[in-house]
């Protein structure tokens, strides 16, 4: 996965940098996502202390929680990183209002041997 993806919302579903949004496979890296929509605000649904899912620095936009599967989780908008320094389980993104919008269960996948393309 790029370091810097611009995420838009076409037909209820993510594009990533204008591509529906599919598998990737993420290593121990910072990755960026611009532009996610305040009415598609998106959650990380993976479980691991070691990978964060925050605003980006200057991003002070408020955030949206729902808890699911007894977890709570963050929906946020805006410039939002996805920070992984270490493995989790594959992962999907969820949208606050519309739930999995993509279809993809594994859509984020953990590799070490990954790096930003």
């Amino acid at each position: 996965m790029p370091g810097t993806v611009a995420v838009t919302v076409v037909n209820q579903k993510y594009y990533f940098d204008g591509v529906e949004a599919g598998s990737y496979s993420v290593g121990p890296n910072i990755y960026t996502f611009t532009g996610v929509p305040s009415d598609h605000q998106m959650a990380w649904m993976g479980h691991s202390s070691s990978t964060i899912w925050q605003n980006a620095d200057g991003n002070t936009n408020a955030y949206s929680v729902q808890i699911i599967n007894s977890i709570m989780k963050y929906f946020r908008h805006g410039v939002v990183q996805l920070v992984v320094s270490g493995s989790f389980s594959p992962s999907y993104f969820r949208c606050y209002a519309h739930g999995d919008m993509n279809g993809v269960a594994e859509m984020i996948v953990y590799n070490p041997a990954c790096t930003i393309k």
